[in-house]
């Protein structure tokens, strides 16, 4: 029945989460941080760790879009909506204890010449350098 492959899938999801991907990756807020980073820099627009996960569940999404029935893609797509659970209760943590969250650093008020102001991406830590990466 639909709820016994629902409970496969959510079992599946939380023990790669929760096991095999945290032990290899370490915690989803980490983890995305650090892609954050690194996208921060290719695209020269902010990205935060809760846009990894949306953009990693949507690039699965499209994925099933071709192979509908793909069971590992389903799997991916709740495992990521766990790790953004996991970043969101991350963040709110320490928000309040009273340290900035990732997206609190990753970008810095800017006012440019003509008046507006802008979001400059910085990197969050740790600090992770792609000079030479950006190819736009």
């Amino acid at each position: 029945t639909s709820k016994i492959i629902m409970s496969k899938i959510l079992t599946e999801a939380d023990a790669a989460v929760n096991g095999e991907r945290q032990e290899n990756y370490g915690h989803p807020y980490h983890d995305f941080t650090r892609i954050a980073g690194m996208w921060s820099s290719y695209l020269g627009t902010p990205i935060t760790p809760q846009d990894v996960a949306n953009m990693q569940i949507m690039l699965k999404l499209s994925r099933l879009k071709k192979s509908p029935y793909h069971h590992d893609s389903l799997v991916d797509v709740v495992g990521y909506a766990l790790c953004e659970e996991k970043v969101i209760e991350y963040e709110k943590n320490k928000t309040l204890n009273g340290v900035a969250t990732a997206e609190q650093r990753s970008v810095q008020p800017k006012t440019v010449s003509s008046g507006v102001t802008t979001k400059t991406p910085l990197f969050p830590e740790p600090h992770h350098s792609l000079d030479g990466f950006k190819t736009r």
